[in-house]
């Protein structure tokens, strides 16, 4: 891998003879537990009326009545997702009227007589980003948030040579044994230093596509945090030739980049503003999460006032809507609010694809209640239509406040048709 596409410090990278990476064809065993959410598991083709089934984002379930609990316990075997109940509500008796629904419509219908919420994770499928639950919880309370803990603290040498040897070794020979190559690049990923992060993506590199890299690269860009590999996966994202590599690399990328990794991105491929290397890396910039790269984004949005067709300012907008906390979330309303009506459509756009985290959700309702001075009908409008993209109870409960309300006539008839589209009600 040629590191000289970014700025980076020199790194050597661990070589494994090859004999290590030789296949095998023995039975694959993937973790029964302690992994939660890595895959979908997709429903047999051959089903029967009273067969659960989740097939193209869409969620069929029996209509049988039974207790909440084995109802939620079968959806998260479906989807890869942990659920999260209270005693009360897994005894409750349920009738599910789901079949062939939109998952977020499938979930809304099902828990609407129960307190929940739900952790959505970004995922790509088929070079698109998707979203899907990992964390489903009903009558419980309290968010998961992941560890932001910085690898710039992880030492290289706080790590014996030999155990980072066999982890590689584990990662480049997934078709062995999946489970333990799936858990080795979760650990390397997790310790996060550049030297570690740029053997994991080696060993990546020497993984046959197909189902074994899907559930590796999943496994590894999940785990990833800080902003000192950065520059590494950022490097295997502009020259990496295969597809799903790529992918595995720009998703990565964008959870570790900061502000000053982005702008020197940017710049060191601007000059050629049609080439592949540009559009890899504002794909980068779209797909952004890290707080620390607001800044720049803010910058790079404001382009759009002058240049609604810009690029970098189109891509910016996009990624302070990936970010999806609360600044970044005010950040595009307070632009919308100002913004020429040549750039009102990018924001706009921009504001509907917010990201579903707990806190974008939340200022998303804050707009949507009218509560920000800045907030007119069309700006509520957007957030209510954003929001009816990821429903949760709260969420429910703020579209029938307004829709019973003497609120705008529009923004009243709208919330009042998400609510029967997702709970199937009058």
């Amino acid at each position: 891998m040629d590191h000289s596409l970014v700025p980076c410090a020199g790194m050597e990278r661990l070589r494994v003879d090859q004999a290590v990476r030789g296949s095998s064809h023995r039975r694959r065993h993937l973790p029964v537990c302690g992994i939660v959410g890595l895959a979908v598991v997709l429903a047999a083709d051959a089903h029967d009326a009273n067969s659960p089934a989740f097939r193209n984002g869409r969620l069929t379930l029996p209509s049988i009545e039974r207790p909440l609990g084995a109802v939620l316990a079968e959806i998260g075997t479906l989807l890869g997702a942990e659920i999260r109940i209270s005693a009360a509500a897994a005894a409750s008796p349920v009738l599910p009227t789901v079949s062939n629904l939109p998952i977020e419509t499938a979930l809304a219908r099902l828990l609407d007589r129960f307190s929940y919420s739900i952790d959505w994770r970004r995922d790509w499928r088929e070079g698109a980003v998707v979203w899907r639950p990992t964390v489903i919880r009903v009558g419980t309370t309290g968010a998961t948030t992941a560890s932001e803990a910085d690898p710039r603290t992880v030492s290289d040498a706080a790590w014996p040579p030999d155990d980072e040897m066999r982890l590689f070794a584990a990662v480049t020979n997934a078709v062995r044994d999946l489970g333990a190559a799936v858990a080795a690049a979760m650990e390397l990923a997790q310790r996060g230093s550049p030297s570690t992060v740029d053997r994991l993506f080696d060993g990546l590199a020497h993984v046959a596509p197909g189902v074994e890299f899907d559930h590796l690269a999943r496994a590894a860009t999940s785990q990833m945090r800080g902003t000192a590999a950065g520059p590494v996966v950022a490097a295997y994202a502009l020259s990496a030739e295969r597809d799903d590599l790529r992918a595995a690399a720009i998703e990565a990328a964008a959870r570790l980049a900061d502000g000053e990794l982005l702008a020197s991105l940017e710049a060191a491929h601007a000059e050629r503003l049609g080439s592949d290397s540009y559009r890899r890396v504002l794909e980068i910039v779209r797909r952004a999460t890290s707080p620390c790269a607001q800044p720049v984004l803010e910058r790079w949005a404001d382009e759009a006032f002058s240049d609604p067709a810009s690029a970098r300012a189109l891509a910016a907008l996009q990624g302070l809507a990936s970010v999806g906390r609360a600044p970044t979330t005010d950040a595009l309303f307070d632009r919308l609010a100002r913004a020429p009506p040549s750039a009102r459509r990018c924001i706009e756009d921009a504001i509907l694809a917010t990201a579903p985290t707990a806190e974008a959700l939340a200022a998303l309702r804050f707009a949507a209640e009218g509560s920000r001075t800045s907030a007119g009908v069309d700006a509520r409008l957007l957030a209510v239509e954003s929001l009816a993209r990821f429903p949760d109870s709260e969420t429910l409960a703020l579209f029938r406040r307004i829709a019973a309300g003497d609120g705008p006539p529009k923004l009243r008839r709208r919330c009042a048709d998400h609510v029967r589209r997702l709970t199937g009600g009058p």
